[in-house]
């Protein structure tokens, strides 16, 4: 068996090494019809003589020669477009002004709980309240809302004011 493997991969090798070589002979060949249909054009070593020849021949740049160099001119500086002020934040729900009043006291009834446990507690809190004690939040709820619509409002005329310029 080890006969077999042995030949399979000196095979292999050899086909290796033959397409190799058939590649290499094509790109010769290639670069040659190239060269000859554009002789114009230079080659990659002439090109990096041409490069180390230029740097040999200019003389070294001081600081004062840099500084005396003029400057490009700069390209105009473009107006850019004022921007559309943020998205006014949505209302707040009733749910959300409890569990802010509530996560503080929460959380010193309970230090070791973690942020989901916390949330579940307050969840149970809000459940278990009755539909009066709920009505102050509710109340917040519904201020809140006012100022969200106006906020929106106010954004949608800025929005379009800017939209019609």
């Amino acid at each position: 068996m080890t006969s077999t493997n042995e030949t399979t991969y000196t095979l292999f090798q050899k086909f290796q090494s033959d397409q190799t070589s058939r590649f290499l002979d094509f790109q010769k060949n290639q670069f040659e019809e190239f060269m000859l249909r554009y002789p114009s054009e230079k080659t990659t070593t002439e090109i990096t003589d041409l490069k180390q020849t230029k740097k040999s021949k200019e003389p070294e740049k001081t600081d004062v020669e840099i500084t005396d160099l003029e400057q490009p001119e700069k390209p105009k500086l473009k107006l850019k477009k004022p921007k559309a002020p943020k998205k006014p934040k949505r209302a707040r729900t009733a749910y959300t002004f409890f569990s802010q009043k509530e996560n503080k006291p929460m959380k010193e009834k309970n230090p070791t709980a973690t942020f989901g446990e916390l949330s579940k507690l307050i969840s149970v809190a809000w459940k278990k309240m009755n539909v009066d004690d709920k009505q102050q939040f509710i109340k917040l709820a519904k201020q809140d809302k006012i100022r969200a619509d106006k906020e929106k409002e106010e954004w949608d005329k800025t929005i379009i004011s800017m939209a019609n310029n």
